[in-house]
């Protein structure tokens, strides 16, 4: 079964029903123990991967990045005033984009194992849509981002060091998440050669199964660059505004989702994320918009989240504490993207 000693991590590939209840592991444990509030028990099949639901994440990522971005396309070849044109393509090219980044989505969800019943399945489901994304390697992201799970808001957050040095608007528009993905980029290259990291946790697999996984993922990226120079060349218009306009999208926008994910939070079981409650979000994310819940149970499929905040709710996990980060206006919650990294400088409640 699981046998953690923080430095290996020994597991078998699937999960079992009766597993399933138990994990919120080791690897993903936060400190709970910071306050006085307990962590309550969810039912075990929140756990369980669906197969429905991935496919359902699957179709609504796919959908969301493809349609839009063909709609752009057509608008864009439409005999029509050139204005006219820009004004209807940049609702939609910003919509492609955020379908796009929805494929990094489903890499998250990939290395937190919700995707499918067996590990190395789920990681390598993720890492095939994500590689959608050009320039990103969700092997590397994996690496951090279970640490970042460890070590939430903490010193050895490695988000905390990323994050923290990009401290105005357009430092995070334009350089976060390209700095990130060249982290990512290294360390996924390192995984492949076998190389040591620099980061104390480790993701549960032996290193020439993390070789081989981040070999794919190279590989799952080479697949969809080629794609994309193939259709470009072939269609340049296409390319254009289907392709490079909502990849141009991701590669700014996202660089402002840690920053409205965990910006002006602290330390410590349920203060240490933030849940953005609008509809809106819950549209534009599949549910990723409950990050608060997704660190208090990492291992519920995204889609599950906005189901698991109600239970929570009506539970009065959230009237336990009043300095909750959870917002549900969507205008107003845009402006914790501005806030620093992690600690801010206004107490934020409920609001």
């Amino acid at each position: 079964m699981l046998q953690d000693n923080t430095n290996k991590i020994i597991c078998d590939s699937t999960i079992s029903e009766e597993d399933s209840a138990e994990l919120i592991e080791p690897i993903h444990q936060e400190l709970i123990q910071v306050n006085k509030t307990k962590k309550p028990k969810i039912p075990a099949q929140m756990y369980t991967p669906s197969i429905v639901g991935t496919s359902l994440f699957i179709f609504y990522a796919c959908t969301m990045y493809l349609l839009p971005g063909y709609l752009a396309y057509l608008v864009a070849s439409l005999v029509a005033p050139v204005l006219l044109r820009i004004l209807l393509i940049i609702p939609l090219v910003l919509l492609a984009g955020n379908g796009l980044l929805l494929m990094g989505y489903l890499g998250h969800d990939g290395i937190h194992f919700n995707l499918h019943r067996n590990r190395v399945v789920s990681v390598i489901i993720g890492c095939f849509f994500s590689s959608s994304i050009i320039g990103y390697l969700e092997m590397g992201f994996a690496t951090t981002h279970w640490n970042h799970h460890r070590y939430t808001n903490q010193n050895l957050d490695p988000d905390v060091a990323h994050f923290s040095k990009f401290n105005n608007f357009w430092m995070r528009l334009l350089f976060a998440r390209i700095t990130l993905n060249l982290i990512f980029f290294k360390d996924t290259l390192k995984m492949a050669l076998v190389q040591p990291l620099p980061y104390l946790y480790k993701l549960p697999f032996q290193p020439q199964t993390l070789s081989l996984l981040s070999w794919l993922n190279i590989g799952f990226s080479l697949v969809w660059l080629s794609l994309y120079i193939k259709l470009t060349i072939d269609n340049p218009l296409l390319g254009l505004t289907s392709i490079a306009l909502p990849g141009l999208v991701v590669l700014t926008g996202s660089g402002f989702v840690p920053y409205l994910q965990h910006s002006g939070t602290s330390e410590g079981f349920l203060h240490n994320a933030r849940t953005l409650t609008s509809p809106i979000w819950t549209i534009l994310t599949f549910g990723g918009n409950y990050h608060l819940e997704h660190h208090m149970y990492p291992n519920v499929p995204i889609y599950r989240l906005p189901y698991l905040h109600r239970c929570l709710k009506e539970q009065k996990l959230y009237e336990q504490d009043k300095e909750i980060f959870i917002s549900r206006n969507f205008l107003s919650s845009l402006l914790y993207a501005l806030l620093n990294y992690p600690q801010g400088s206004a107490e934020i409640k409920v609001d």
